[in-house]
């Protein structure tokens, strides 16, 4: 990947930091994006190898098109596009505001969308044409007080498998990664309290093991990636059978 130009969302921390190691560690001209403009800085510093960065908001148009200008005009193209930038917030289904799901959907869900269709002309320019989207086990099941955040990356999930098809008339590839827990900024505070308990047999996961399984996704352009990857059968059953879920948290649910 010596040269080519990667721009990851989410960049400065958490999943999309450790993705932006592991694409450096390549070659790559990394371009790292979020909100915080310090941490941004500081990352790309941190990882150096010609890394840069630009503050853009996802959910912002007017920012994401900023964005975009900027790439245009830096490298004049874009080989590897990660959307790695996303919330997460837990609530009782019955007692979530419409707000909580509204928030999600715009960062987790919309940011994503207009995102590609923004980096789309860029991408055209690559002879890779990678588009990765970050999911999560969630985006296959659905465990209690998930339900504003399993329904943004169901959608995800939704948008990215029609997407592949669309696309793949221009050689374009375009993944899906869906990690279990991880131990990452996002997580800080929920991660094992009553809202997310972590079942027996489920292993939290670290920022880089799914950096892993992200550039993995891309190298070898594969269409759906799940960490790890023994869970892939297990999340294909309880989609299949709901109730599975139901039982798995039934003990969590009684305390």
């Amino acid at each position: 990947m010596q040269g080519e130009v990667v721009l990851i969302t989410g960049g400065s921390s958490g999943i999309g930091l450790a993705a932006a190691r592991r694409f450096v560690s390549l070659g790559a001209r990394v371009r790292l994006t979020a909100r915080n403009g310090e941490k941004l800085a500081r990352a790309a510093a941190e990882l150096g190898g010609g890394t840069d960065w630009f503050s853009a908001d996802v959910s912002d148009p007017a920012s994401v098109a900023a964005l975009m200008e900027w790439i245009a005009e830096r490298d004049g193209r874009l080989d590897v596009l990660l959307n790695s930038a996303g919330q997460l917030d837990l609530a009782s289904s019955g007692e979530s505001a419409p707000e909580l799901a509204e928030r999600l959907m715009r960062v987790n869900y919309f940011g994503l969308t207009r995102t590609i269709t923004a980096a789309l002309p860029l991408l055209r320019m690559s002879s890779r044409k990678s588009i990765v989207n970050l999911s999560s086990f969630a985006g296959k099941l659905v465990p209690p007080y998930f339900s504003a955040y399993s329904a943004s990356k169901f959608a995800v999930q939704g948008y990215t498998h029609a997407l592949r098809q669309e696309m793949a008339g221009e050689g374009f590839h375009v993944g899906l990664v869906l990690p279990g827990p991880v131990a990452s900024p996002m997580t800080d505070g929920l991660l094992n309290s009553p809202m997310y308990p972590v079942p027996v047999g489920v292993p939290v996961l670290s920022p880089d093991q799914v950096a892993a399984a992200i550039v993995k996704c891309v190298r070898r352009r594969r269409s759906e990636v799940v960490v790890p990857g023994y869970f892939a059968p297990l999340l294909r059953l309880g989609a299949a059978f709901p109730r599975l879920v139901d039982l798995i948290y039934l003990p969590y649910r009684k305390r």
